[in-house]
Protein backbone atom coordinates (compact mmCIF):
# COMPACT_ATOMS: atom_id res chain seq x y z
CA UNK A 1 0.00 0.00 0.00
CA UNK A 2 1.31 3.38 -0.70
CA UNK A 3 2.09 6.55 1.75
CA UNK A 4 -0.93 8.14 0.24
CA UNK A 5 -3.00 4.86 0.46
CA UNK A 6 -1.90 4.81 3.97
CA UNK A 7 -2.52 7.87 4.73
CA UNK A 8 -6.48 8.19 2.99
CA UNK A 9 -7.55 4.80 4.74
CA UNK A 10 -6.62 6.58 8.44
CA UNK A 11 -8.13 9.90 7.36
CA UNK A 12 -11.13 8.36 6.77
CA UNK A 13 -11.29 6.19 9.73
CA UNK A 14 -10.57 9.09 11.71
CA UNK A 15 -13.44 11.23 10.20
CA UNK A 16 -15.73 8.92 11.68
CA UNK A 17 -14.63 9.25 15.25
CA UNK A 18 -12.58 11.89 15.53
CA UNK A 19 -9.15 13.44 15.46
CA UNK A 20 -7.06 13.61 18.21
CA UNK A 21 -3.98 16.77 17.80
CA UNK A 22 -0.87 16.24 20.02
CA UNK A 23 0.92 19.10 22.01
CA UNK A 24 3.60 20.50 19.45
CA UNK A 25 1.23 20.56 16.29
CA UNK A 26 -0.96 22.74 18.35
CA UNK A 27 1.10 24.65 19.23
CA UNK A 28 2.34 25.08 15.48
CA UNK A 29 -1.03 25.53 14.90
CA UNK A 30 -1.49 28.51 17.15
CA UNK A 31 2.03 30.39 16.30
CA UNK A 32 0.91 29.74 12.74
CA UNK A 33 -2.35 31.24 12.74
CA UNK A 34 -0.72 34.47 15.66
CA UNK A 35 2.56 35.20 13.94
CA UNK A 36 3.81 33.13 11.05
CA UNK A 37 6.91 34.59 10.49
CA UNK A 38 7.89 33.81 14.32
CA UNK A 39 7.48 29.83 13.61
CA UNK A 40 11.40 29.26 13.10
CA UNK A 41 11.90 31.50 15.81
CA UNK A 42 9.43 30.32 18.42
CA UNK A 43 11.18 28.10 20.97
CA UNK A 44 8.09 25.55 20.66
CA UNK A 45 8.51 25.95 16.97
CA UNK A 46 11.70 26.16 15.77
CA UNK A 47 12.01 22.72 13.89
CA UNK A 48 9.16 24.12 11.66
CA UNK A 49 8.16 25.76 8.69
CA UNK A 50 5.41 28.20 7.29
CA UNK A 51 5.06 25.25 5.19
CA UNK A 52 4.61 22.45 7.68
CA UNK A 53 2.10 25.13 9.48
CA UNK A 54 -0.15 24.78 6.01
CA UNK A 55 -0.14 21.32 6.10
CA UNK A 56 -0.91 20.70 9.78
CA UNK A 57 -4.24 23.36 9.43
CA UNK A 58 -5.15 21.75 6.06
CA UNK A 59 -5.13 18.30 7.27
CA UNK A 60 -6.58 18.65 10.49
CA UNK A 61 -8.95 20.91 9.34
CA UNK A 62 -10.01 18.15 7.17
CA UNK A 63 -11.95 16.51 10.51
CA UNK A 64 -15.43 17.68 11.95
CA UNK A 65 -14.62 16.27 15.20
CA UNK A 66 -11.10 17.45 16.76
CA UNK A 67 -10.47 16.57 20.52
CA UNK A 68 -8.07 17.19 23.00
CA UNK A 69 -7.43 16.85 26.30
CA UNK A 70 -6.84 18.84 29.61
CA UNK A 71 -2.99 17.88 29.79
CA UNK A 72 -2.36 18.63 26.11
CA UNK A 73 -3.96 21.74 26.57
CA UNK A 74 -1.75 22.80 29.86
CA UNK A 75 1.07 21.78 28.21
CA UNK A 76 0.50 23.82 25.25
CA UNK A 77 -0.74 27.25 27.18
CA UNK A 78 2.52 26.57 29.07
CA UNK A 79 4.91 26.65 26.32
CA UNK A 80 3.00 29.53 23.82
CA UNK A 81 4.88 33.48 24.78
CA UNK A 82 2.24 35.92 24.79
CA UNK A 83 -1.53 36.62 25.40
CA UNK A 84 -2.31 36.62 21.58
CA UNK A 85 -1.25 32.80 21.49
CA UNK A 86 -2.89 31.89 24.34
CA UNK A 87 -6.37 33.75 23.49
CA UNK A 88 -5.75 32.13 19.87
CA UNK A 89 -5.41 28.33 21.68
CA UNK A 90 -8.57 29.35 23.87
CA UNK A 91 -10.82 30.37 20.72
CA UNK A 92 -8.86 27.71 18.53
CA UNK A 93 -8.98 24.71 20.72
CA UNK A 94 -10.22 25.14 24.04
CA UNK A 95 -13.80 26.17 22.87
CA UNK A 96 -13.83 25.01 19.87
CA UNK A 97 -12.42 21.39 20.35
CA UNK A 98 -14.35 18.60 22.36
CA UNK A 99 -11.92 18.37 25.51
CA UNK A 100 -11.64 14.56 26.75
CA UNK A 101 -11.55 14.36 30.84
CA UNK A 102 -8.49 11.74 31.13
CA UNK A 103 -7.50 11.30 34.94
CA UNK A 104 -4.40 11.85 35.63
CA UNK A 105 -3.68 8.51 37.85
CA UNK A 106 -5.38 6.95 34.91
CA UNK A 107 -3.18 7.76 32.51
CA UNK A 108 -0.11 7.57 35.40
CA UNK A 109 -0.82 3.94 35.64
CA UNK A 110 -0.40 3.32 32.02
CA UNK A 111 3.03 1.25 31.53
CA UNK A 112 3.79 3.46 29.13
CA UNK A 113 3.70 6.61 31.05
CA UNK A 114 7.56 6.12 32.02
CA UNK A 115 8.70 7.19 29.17
CA UNK A 116 6.22 9.16 27.70
CA UNK A 117 4.89 11.57 30.12
CA UNK A 118 1.60 12.30 31.36
CA UNK A 119 0.05 13.83 28.37
CA UNK A 120 1.18 11.39 26.01
CA UNK A 121 -0.02 8.02 28.11
CA UNK A 122 -3.38 10.18 28.60
CA UNK A 123 -3.79 10.36 24.89
CA UNK A 124 -2.95 6.84 24.51
CA UNK A 125 -5.49 6.05 27.24
CA UNK A 126 -8.08 8.49 25.31
CA UNK A 127 -7.59 6.15 22.15
CA UNK A 128 -8.13 3.23 24.02
CA UNK A 129 -11.56 3.81 24.72
CA UNK A 130 -12.34 5.65 21.94
CA UNK A 131 -10.81 4.71 18.37
CA UNK A 132 -9.63 8.70 17.70
CA UNK A 133 -7.49 9.02 14.51
CA UNK A 134 -4.09 10.09 16.63
CA UNK A 135 -2.10 13.38 15.11
CA UNK A 136 1.66 13.06 15.91
CA UNK A 137 4.97 14.42 15.74
CA UNK A 138 6.49 12.48 18.42
CA UNK A 139 8.86 9.07 17.30
CA UNK A 140 8.29 7.44 20.60
CA UNK A 141 4.78 8.24 20.87
CA UNK A 142 3.84 6.82 17.01
CA UNK A 143 6.26 3.54 17.82
CA UNK A 144 3.94 3.17 20.96
CA UNK A 145 0.62 3.81 19.54
CA UNK A 146 1.55 1.63 16.48
CA UNK A 147 2.73 -1.17 19.32
CA UNK A 148 -0.90 -0.92 20.92
CA UNK A 149 -2.90 -1.10 16.93
CA UNK A 150 -3.79 2.44 17.54
CA UNK A 151 -4.84 4.80 14.40
CA UNK A 152 -1.55 7.01 14.49
CA UNK A 153 -0.74 9.60 11.69
CA UNK A 154 2.74 10.96 11.91
CA UNK A 155 3.83 14.37 10.95
CA UNK A 156 6.58 13.24 8.84
CA UNK A 157 4.28 10.97 6.74
CA UNK A 158 1.87 13.92 5.60
CA UNK A 159 5.13 15.35 4.71
CA UNK A 160 6.57 12.72 2.50
CA UNK A 161 2.68 12.71 0.89
CA UNK A 162 2.84 16.03 0.86
CA UNK A 163 6.32 15.45 -1.18
CA UNK A 164 4.49 12.66 -3.56
CA UNK A 165 1.59 14.62 -4.58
Amino acid sequence: MSLAANLDLHIREGKRHGLLVDTNLIILLVVGAAHPSRIPGHRATARYHARDFERVYTFVGMFPRRVTLPHVLAEASNMLDDGTERELLRTFAIDAWDEMPIASRTAAARRDYSYLGLADAAMLECCASTPFLLFTDDGQLVHEALRLKRSVISFELLRKVDGER
